[in-house]
């Protein structure tokens, strides 16, 4: 269950989860498959990673809650990425233009 507005875990234990789960992505599977050669990460952003595996997009950005400094920059900074694994996926697939416009 979702708790409600204000009343989950503070933004320091939502930085460590995300850290000890995704932060290092590749290091989970390392022994276990393919996946870690797969994985690339935005270069001005390290914790924005993305990847293909069975024809599937897995695309991750780091976006946090409120107006905290640098905000605006990060919002242009996971849109870029977005925009750029887009277009990749759907090259890949054949089905894009590449631009994005599948």
């Amino acid at each position: 269950t979702t708790p409600p507005a204000g009343e989950g875990p503070s933004a320091d234990t939502q930085r460590r989860r995300w850290s000890d789960h995704f932060e290092d992505v590749e290091d989970h599977w390392a022994d276990e498959s393919d996946v870690p050669s797969k994985v690339r990460r935005q270069r001005k952003r390290r914790e924005n990673f993305a990847f293909v595996h069975q024809g599937v997009l897995f695309l991750s950005i780091n976006m946090v809650k409120g107006k905290e400094p640098g905000y605006e920059r990060r919002l242009d900074d996971n849109a870029a990425w977005i925009d750029e694994w887009m277009g990749e996926y759907f090259d890949l697939r054949g089905e894009g233009d590449g631009d994005g416009n599948g």
